[in-house]
C-alpha cells in the first residue's frame, strides 16, 4: 500500500490473495483509495462492476466509486470522521464472469479534537458498472 501522494494505492497479488492493504488517515482528511487488480485479472478481461463495502460507517465515508485505467482498477473516495479501524470490502466482477475480492482498512488515527473534522457518516456500500 502506498499512501505518498494524493493517492492510497492498493495492488492487488495473484500470489498473495490474503494480503490487507492499510490507509492511515486523519480525522477530516480526504483522500482517494485506488484498488489496482492488474496483477489479478487475466489480459484480455475488464472490470465491469466494483461494490466497495464496510460493516458501519463511523470512522469512514466513501463517495463517488469509480472504475479507472481501462477497467483495470476501482477507486473510491474516502473521508475520515472518527478515530478507529474500518474495514473495507472491495469486490469486483469482470467481464469474463470471474469475481475478485480486495480487502483494505482504512485505521483513522487519533490526535487533539479541533472540533472542525467531518462528522457526517455516509453510506456502508457503494457499486459502480461500466457503461458501454
Amino acid at each position: 500500500m502506498s499512501t505518498i501522494g494524493r493517492v492510497s494505492n492498493a495492488f492487488a497479488s495473484a500470489h498473495d490473495r490474503t494480503r490487507v492493504h492499510c490507509v492511515r488517515i486523519y480525522p477530516g482528511e480526504s483522500r482517494r483509495l485506488l484498488v489496482s487488480f492488474n496483477g489479478v485479472i487475466p489480459k484480455g478481461e475488464r472490470i465491469i462492476k466494483a461494490t466497495f463495502r464496510q460493516v458501519s460507517a463511523c470512522s469512514v465515508a466513501m463517495a463517488d466509486p469509480q472504475l479507472e485505467r481501462a477497467g483495470r482498477a476501482a477507486s473510491v473516495q474516502l473521508t475520515a470522521a472518527y478515530r478507529g479501524c474500518q474495514p473495507i470490502k472491495v469486490t469486483v466482477q469482470t467481464d469474463a464472469g470471474n469475481a475478485y475480492v480486495l480487502m483494505a482498512v482504512a485505521e483513522v488515527k487519533g490526535g487533539p479534537w479541533f472540533g472542525d473534522e467531518e462528522t457526517a457518516a455516509g453510506p456502508t456500500e457503494l457499486t459502480v458498472t461500466d457503461t458501454p
